[in-house]
């Protein structure tokens, strides 16, 4: 079985479809960015949007109860 996820935008003067077949999150996000990128996002705006939403994730999980910090063996 094969699936796909499909990023669409209109507007009154064009259409953009773009189909991933990725598999994998990172390909996925690749995709999606390459999707923005078609509709005229500055790669730089891309990318510092999904850091806020990473940082804005960390926050969260920061402020969960029972929430412990684990560090990579190499890091620790």
């Amino acid at each position: 079985m094969t699936s796909k996820l499909v990023f669409y935008y209109k507007d009154e003067d064009s259409k953009i479809t773009y189909e991933s077949l990725g598999v994998t999150t990172d390909e996925v996000m690749n995709h999606f960015v390459c999707f923005l990128l078609s509709m005229g996002y500055a790669r730089e705006s891309i990318h510092s949007a999904m850091q806020e939403i990473v940082e804005e994730h960390e926050d969260y999980l920061q402020n969960q109860p029972g929430y412990k910090l684990e560090l990579a063996p190499e890091v620790a």
